[in-house]
């Protein structure tokens, strides 16, 4: 930073935040027609391309913008894996599906943090549970997902750790979201509204 000037390094952010909208929206219309085909994809990848807050968190350029694209990516791999809707699913397929999952997984973990895993392992469990088909499979390979994902970050942490012994200790700060000043009680309900 002390050699480049700051506009530059915030273009490049906010360039980058736009090619990370783009692939959350590639992500989207993936696990959309995973489950229902061209027109659920169209009609998903419309709404989330207009919600104002993924908008507004990709202009900024913050850091949720990269942890809803690789998500989002680890999603649909995990749902493509799945093929929840066909009556035949080829092993290939799978492991090539959940493979996929695991690497988004690993990217979203250096991204934001072990939190990644809760939202790509909910949404997929989920749909584990009302598929009534190759469940012991689809668990196996959320397993499978979960663990690639951990261990593909695993070695941006053990540096981090390494470099810096108290990183766990800022890190636990970072995440507990302590503000100088409180947010009104009603602030996070407008969140769900938008």
């Amino acid at each position: 930073p002390q050699h480049v000037n700051p506009q530059l390094l915030v273009l490049r952010a906010r360039l980058l935040a736009v090619g990370m909208v783009m692939l959350g929206l590639i992500g989207t219309y993936w696990l959309a027609y995973s489950i229902g085909g061209v027109r659920m994809a169209a009609m998903a990848t419309m709404v989330v391309g207009t919600c104002y807050i993924m908008l507004r968190h990709g202009r900024m350029a913050t850091y949720d913008i990269h942890l809803f694209a690789w998500t989002t990516l680890s999603i649909a791999g995990g749902l493509w894996a799945m093929r929840p809707l066909r009556p035949i699913n080829w092993t290939g397929r799978r492991v090539l599906g959940w493979a996929f999952a695991g690497l988004a997984l690993g990217a979203a973990i250096m991204s934001k943090g072990p939190i990644a895993a809760l939202f790509v392992a909910v949404p997929l469990a989920l749909a584990i549970i009302v598929c009534p088909k190759r469940r012991v499979g689809n668990a196996i390979g959320l397993l499978f997902a979960l663990r690639a994902g951990a261990l593909l970050a695993a070695p941006w942490y053990m540096y981090i750790i390494e470099k810096f012994p108290d990183a766990f200790q800022l890190l636990g700060h970072e995440y507990a979201a302590h503000r100088a000043q409180r947010q009104v009680t009603w602030y996070y309900l407008l969140i769900f509204v938008l």
